[in-house]
């Protein structure tokens, strides 16, 4: 007789039904926990390559919290690793204090292992934050491990905040290191090796009850570098340093605050092989101002002269007004010209292979811009919706993604000089209209409904960016249990670039076996098995599913089981 065999495949498809039956039959649950949700279902897909900074509680909110078990979407896991953090309130006694710490594990098929650990301090000065986290994958679209199909990616973040008197402060510094493979695209080199140091400090002074006086200094460095396997040389590596320091004095009064601040840049980028070192520096002053004519009516806005040393002043601006006409629906408009530093620890999370030519360096993107947001909140209805609207009236020199190369042989008389690969890149102008509309609706105490939509179109011939889509469908449902032991739920997500692709089908289950401990089991992209050869990353160029911009394949359907602990 033939027996049946269990492949990794199918158990992990076995353990995902079973999961909630496992947790349905406890007679003996402990008592009743509760359900944290994820509020929002989309991703942040914000305008490209605007630098992103770590959005962190301030020192005043970090203060001891009840312990809560989040149960994340794996949309939301499958970003980067996620540690449990816990809910922070602000009524509760900051003198007591609390140290925990949390961890998860997860393993999976394509050689997936992903792991995070976290220690955390609340309540008594000083709180402290420290997380370590791995990821691993190797395999690519079922290809062999150890051929080039892989990425890893290692995380450390470490966070400092304290009180003492009228002074306030926080740190931070973070490291992360990311190698992803090749993918046999390169005769000459096998992966990429990315290297992020940030840190930042924030500092605020209260010696008046009306005056503040706030100063901020964040730095870090980037690094770029191609490895080889069949030689001992390596090319030299490509690097960025920047430093962003800002001071300003506000008068707050009850009902207005004005401000006064100035901010300088420096960034400086060497690419591989080159003799000097470009170095750009930028200063900024500017005044602010915030009033509340009415307990409904916000008015803010700013006006300031940035000087980009060596080229031009530009004068950045900004208008808006938050509108509350009840309790439950808010509006928010705003109109002005901003600037946005573009730097390659921003550019190269996005794009890894981004090159930086000798002898040119990207100039900060200006843009004209005008846009509303909505808020409402239907109590009764169990509903809330979300939308808004940016358009673009004209953006300048932004930086956007081009052709790949394919080991091209750098011009010149040198016959040992290394071939060059990756992505070229232009800034370009234009018009681009961005909208999202997000709707959240609580079919019952245990089930959620989330839907949405984001738009990035280019207007009036003008070239959109390929690593964007331009439209981007979200639909996802969350289901948890009476007593809110188990659950699970599924996560739909289709993208538009130039054509269509077959959309991104996450299906994800848990089961809480007792306080302070999760099982999860998971599958990531169910629907790739479907696509006749490779999922590319970004777009294709036609239906048959050849790549259009990047040559670079998508791990493909991965089949994932995880525990999370809270001590």
């Amino acid at each position: 007789m033939e027996m049946t065999r269990f492949t990794p495949s199918r158990f992990m498809i076995i353990a995902l039904l079973l999961l909630p039956l496992y947790a349905a039959g406890q007679s003996d649950a402990p008592e009743e926990p509760e359900i944290v949700l994820p509020t929002a279902l989309l991703r942040v897909d914000g305008i490209p390559f605007e630098r992103v900074e770590a959005v962190l509680p301030g020192a005043a909110q970090l203060v001891l919290p009840e312990l809560v078990i989040p149960l994340p979407s794996v949309q939301e896991m499958e970003v980067q690793p996620r540690l449990l953090l816990p809910d922070i309130t602000d009524d509760l006694d900051p003198v007591e204090t609390s140290v925990f710490s949390t961890g998860s594990i997860t393993a999976g098929s394509r050689n997936l292992i992903e792991g995070q650990l976290g220690v955390f301090k609340l309540g008594q000065d000083p709180r402290f934050r420290l997380t370590f986290s791995h990821q691993g994958v190797d395999g690519y679209g079922g290809k062999s491990p150890g051929t080039g199909f892989f990425r890893s990616e290692q995380r450390l973040d470490g966070w400092l905040g304290s009180t003492a008197g009228p002074v306030q402060f926080e740190t931070g510094a973070g490291f992360t290191e990311w190698q992803e493979g090749l993918q046999q695209t390169s005769d000459s080199y096998y992966s990429t090796i990315l290297r992020f140091l940030s840190g930042h400090g924030e500092v605020e002074l209260r010696p008046d009850e009306l005056i503040g006086v706030y100063g901020s200094l964040h730095a870090g460095s980037a690094s770029r570098r191609l490895s080889v396997s069949e030689t001992e040389e390596v090319p030299e590596s490509d690097d960025e340093d920047y430093l962003q320091a800002g001071a300003r004095v506000a008068v707050e009064l009850p009902a207005f605050t004005l401000s006064l601040g100035a901010e300088y840049g420096l960034q400086a980028l060497g690419a591989g092989g080159m003799d000097s070192i470009d170095i750009l520096h930028d200063g900024a002053i500017t005044v602010s101002f915030d009033a509340q004519p009415s307990s409904r009516v916000d008015l803010y806005g700013n006006a300031g002269a940035l000087w980009l040393v060596g080229d031009r002043f530009e004068y950045p601006f900004t208008l808006g007004v938050n509108y509350r006409s009840s309790d439950w629906v808010e509006f928010q408009g705003s109109f002005g010209r901003r600037a946005q530093r573009t730097l390659l620890h921003d550019l190269w999370r996005d794009i890894p292979l981004l090159r930086l030519p000798a002898g040119r360096s990207p100039d900060p993107a200006m843009e004209w811009f005008a846009g509303g947001r909505m808020q409402a909140d239907f109590v009764e209805q169990n509903l809330r919706l979300q939308g808004g609207v940016d358009y673009i009236i004209e953006f300048q020199d932004r930086v956007l993604p081009g052709a790949y190369l394919f080991d091209v042989v750098p011009d010149g008389d040198d016959p040992d000089a290394f071939p060059q690969i990756g992505f070229s890149w232009d800034t370009y102008d234009g018009v681009e209209l961005q909208t999202h509309l997000q709707l959240q609706y609580q079919l019952s105490g245990f089930a959620r409904l989330q839907a949405g939509y984001r738009g990035a179109l280019p207007l009036f011939s003008t070239r959109g960016n390929p690593v964007v889509p331009q439209h981007l469908g979200q639909l996802g449902i969350t289901l948890g249990s009476e007593n809110g032991m188990y659950g699970g739920g599924a996560d739909l997500e289709a993208p538009v670039y130039s054509v269509a692709s077959l959309p991104y089908l996450d299906l994800h289950s848990y089961v809480q076996v007792t306080d302070g401990i999760v099982l999860r089991a998971a599958i990531r992209d169910l629907l790739a098995p479907l696509i006749d050869g490779d999922r590319y990353q970004f777009d294709v160029s036609s239906d048959n599913g050849t790549p259009g911009f990047s040559p670079f394949i998508e791990p493909g359907i991965r089949f994932t089981l995880s525990a999370e602990i809270t001590l």
